[in-house]
C-alpha cells in the first residue's frame, strides 16, 4: 500500500503533463488552421456527402481558428464540392467536383473534375463548357442569382454529361 501512495503523486503529475500537452496541441492546430485560412482567404468551405442515387447534401463548415467569430462578408466562393451523377448506364466513374464562384454578380460552376469523355468530342460547344483563363465552367444561357440555382444547374449538367459519355447523345 505504501508503494501505491508513493506512486499517486507521480501519476497525478503525469496526468497534468499529458493534459498540458493535449491543450498545447489543440492551440497549435487552431493557430495553424487560422494561418492556413488567412493565406487562402477562405473562412468557410463546403463539404458534401453523396448517396448512390446522385443526391447531394452540402453543409457549410466553419474552419476559422475562432469559431465564435462572425463573418459579415458575403461568400463569393464555396470551395470544392463533390457530386456523384445519376448513373443509369452503370459507368464506374461518375464523380464530379465543382467550385462555385460568384463572378460579376452571377454564380458559376467551375469544373474541377469530371470523368473522361472516353473518346467523345470534348469541345466546349458539345459539352456546354465555357472557359475563364483555361478554367472550364458550366455554360448557362442566363445569369444565375443564387448558389442553390447554380448547384441545381451543375447537377443537371453532370447527369447530361454522363448520358453523353455513355450514349453519345448531346443535350441542350
Amino acid at each position: 500500500m505504501e508503494n501505491l501512495n508513493e506512486m499517486l503523486p507521480l501519476v497525478m503529475q503525469g496526468a497534468i503533463i499529458i493534459t498540458a500537452i493535449v491543450r498545447l496541441t489543440i492551440i497549435i492546430v487552431r493557430k495553424f488552421i487560422g494561418v492556413f485560412n488567412n493565406l487562402l482567404d477562405i473562412n468557410h468551405y463546403s463539404r458534401s456527402t453523396t448517396r448512390s442515387a446522385g443526391n447531394q447534401y452540402t453543409r457549410s463548415v466553419n474552419t476559422s481558428a475562432n469559431s465564435n467569430t462572425r463573418h459579415n462578408s458575403v461568400r463569393n466562393e464555396t470551395g470544392p464540392v463533390v457530386y456523384f451523377a445519376n448513373n443509369p448506364h452503370g459507368s464506374s466513374d461518375k464523380k464530379y467536383m465543382f467550385n462555385y464562384k460568384k463572378v460579376d454578380g452571377s454564380w458559376r460552376a467551375y469544373i474541377l473534375r469530371m470523368p473522361s469523355l472516353r473518346g467523345r468530342d470534348p469541345s466546349g460547344v458539345v459539352t456546354h463548357r465555357l472557359f475563364d483563363n483555361d478554367e472550364p465552367y458550366v455554360c448557362w444561357d442566363s445569369d444565375v442569382d443564387t448558389l442553390k440555382g447554380i448547384q441545381a444547374i451543375s447537377k443537371v449538367w453532370a447527369d447530361n454529361i454522363q448520358e453523353y459519355i455513355a450514349t453519345g447523345k448531346t443535350f441542350g
